[in-house]
């Protein structure tokens, strides 16, 4: 009975092999097909520009089909590749009249001498004449000196000289203001202008006065051996329930399947890798029993030194290790009982048992000066202001700033994880409990402590742990308030401590991470997004 049955199946399957028709030609769209009927009356190689027009389609259907007529072998595609370069704003506004150095020079040759606020309005726009005097500075073209006790610039003969040749500068602006759509390449600029070097190409770019883009001319070549009437537009590509029914699989050509040809590779959206970390460290903080705070990003120096006891000519507040506001540069601060607590304990220690800095600004410009935030301690003792009265749990995860130069290790803006704990009683024995424990939670099995120096606080610790291929590394800096910064708020110390901790959370990650470089944290790299590891939550055991 099996053999019997097994018979009729073979005979079935034959019977379906024969009425199926396994198509072996090359199956195209009708878009496809006018796209090469086109390219063929064009000679075989053509733009997608020329082939839409020869084909009465629109350009972005010639350019949708290239990579199935490719896949196909029926087309291969050229691509050359050109820089354009184009005037910016200020660009065209100096292709008009000629570069504010060059302006500066010309209103001097009349004169040779001319005070500041006299050449001022020679420049126009009158607000690029500082630009002017930095690049005739840089030119060597100007010297500085003085008449009639006012700040004046005399010309060199270096400059006199200068205005004996045309710039080339504007040349080249204006060069590319009167070219075609206003745009020339680079092999057109050298032709205009023989001694066109790199150098001032790259200095007009620096200069924002010109950009460049690439752009890519694309061309269509036919597949020489490709006979368009033996191509077929009626096939099946995806065999449907209404195909079987109406029998029309017996009758029409059905694509052939090739089960060796891999998937596409689909990438599911996720977070940035960073991300899932910062949110994992608020996750196990808020779990430990802290509550989030925010603080401006735009602080005054009240909060960001002054509170925590930092001195007001302490070298940290210079402009080399702080960002600045130009505008506004002061914070509207309402001064009351306790900034003058803090500016009492600045100026002679007040009743807190320091001797204090000997130096406050008592007028408190110093301290409405706008900074950007250079630490997240600043929202540490904005929450203490705020709820006053212990306990509190607080920590902070948000973006600070600092002046540094950018490479592998230093980043300008970054991350700081700042915490703290304000009750009675609290001794450092309390403190390595936290940050021990934080430390489990975050998957370090061994940590271990040793004495530091941090401004505001005292003692002071910082806080090792054990990593599998690294050693030891420092994850964070911490201790106790120090009686400066509490009893200024009325607190009663030593009765009530403030336990304290901050993080690079920056370092941390990229060892989680595997990066060594500390600006693949905020990669835009879709590979690296794509192909990143998840971020695997562990917790050590006790």
């Amino acid at each position: 009975m099996v053999k019997y049955l097994g018979k009729i199946s073979s005979v079935k399957t034959n019977r379906v092999k024969e009425m199926m028709t396994i198509s072996r030609s090359i199956a195209v769209s009708k878009n496809e097909l006018s796209i090469l009927k086109a390219l063929q009356k064009l000679g075989g190689k053509a733009t997608p520009e020329d082939i839409a027009r020869q084909a009465k389609l629109e350009r972005n259907q010639v350019i949708s089909s290239r990579s199935w007529l490719v896949t196909k072998n029926l087309i291969s595609v050229e691509e050359e590749r050109k820089t354009e370069y184009t005037l910016t704003k200020d660009g065209m506004v100096f292709a008009d009249k000629s570069l504010p150095e060059r302006q500066l020079i010309e209103s001097l040759s009349k004169v040779k001498v001319e005070s500041l606020k006299n050449l001022k309005s020679k420049v126009k726009p009158e607000q690029f004449f500082n630009i002017g005097i930095k690049w005739a500075k840089t030119n060597k073209w100007i010297e500085f000196t003085k008449l009639k006790d006012e700040k004046a610039i005399k010309l060199n003969a270096k400059g006199l000289s200068a205005l004996k040749t045309p710039s080339l500068s504007d040349q080249i602006l204006k060069s590319i203001a009167k070219a075609p759509n206003s745009m020339m390449t680079l092999e057109d600029l050298k032709q205009a202008h023989a001694n066109l070097s790199d150098e001032l190409l790259a200095q007009l770019l620096k200069r924002k006065l010109i950009e460049s883009k690439e752009r890519i001319k694309i061309t269509f070549v036919l597949n020489s051996k490709i006979k368009l009437e033996d191509l077929i537009t009626d096939q099946i590509t995806r065999l449907s329930r209404d195909d079987i029914s109406s029998g029309a699989w017996k009758t029409r050509a059905i694509k052939p399947y090739d089960v060796a040809i891999r998937a596409p590779i689909l990438y599911p959206g996720r977070k940035h890798p960073y991300l899932e970390i910062l949110d994992e460290v608020r996750e196990i903080l808020i779990g430990m029993g802290f509550q989030e705070e925010k603080g401006p990003l735009v602080e005054c120096e009240f909060w960001d030194f002054d509170a925590l006891f930092q001195a007001q000519d302490h070298p940290a507040r210079e402009i080399h290790d702080t960002y600045k506001l130009k505008f506004p540069q002061d914070a509207n601060l309402k001064i009351d009982q306790y900034k003058k607590n803090v500016m009492k304990t600045h100026l002679n220690g007040w009743k807190t048992g320091s001797q204090g800095w000997g130096v406050f600004d008592e007028t408190f410009a110093t301290s409405r000066r706008l900074i950007l935030r250079s630490q997240t301690t600043a929202v540490s003792v904005r929450t203490i202001n705020k709820y006053r009265d212990p306990p509190i749990r607080m920590f902070c995860i948000d973006k600070v700033f600092r002046p540094d130069v950018l490479d592998a290790k230093h980043a300008l803006e970054f991350h700081q994880v700042e915490g703290i704990v304000l009750d009675e009683g609290l001794t450092l024995r309390n403190l390595f409990g936290v940050l021990s424990q934080f430390a489990r939670e975050l998957g370090f099995k061994e940590v271990k402590f040793k004495p530091g120096y941090f401004p505001f606080t005292e003692p002071s610790v910082e806080a090792f742990v054990k990593h599998e291929k690294l050693g030891w590394i420092e994850i964070l800096g911490s201790g106790l308030f120090r009686p400066e910064v509490l009893i200024p708020f009325g607190i009663d110390y030593p009765r009530v401590q403030c336990l304290a901790w901050g993080i690079g959370i920056g370092r941390l990650a990229m060892i989680r991470l595997g990066l060594d470089d500390i600006r693949e944290l905020h990669s835009q790299n879709l590979e690296y997004l794509r192909t990143a590891g998840m971020v695997r939550k562990t917790r050590a055991k006790s």
